[in-house]
């Protein structure tokens, strides 16, 4: 077993999958944000866009904390 930390195959993959997760959170989440947003009313949708793109985790917990009630 002389796989260099870097020359693992299986850990090339991994990192791909966390890449894949990672660019389909960035894409998804804030527009599920803008559409619930939309939907509740809110003026202006694209802030919680980007509170949710700029905020990663911590932004979507604040959006699903004070989001107007349907």
């Amino acid at each position: 077993m002389s796989d260099s930390f870097y020359g693992s195959e299986r850990h090339g993959i991994i990192l791909l999958v966390q890449l894949i997760i990672a660019i389909l959170y960035a894409i998804i989440v804030p527009i599920w944000a803008y559409i619930d947003a939309e939907k509740r009313g809110k003026d202006d949708p694209g802030t919680a866009a980007a509170i949710v793109f700029f905020g990663g985790p911590l932004g979507l917990i604040y959006w699903l904390s004070v989001r107007p009630p349907k």
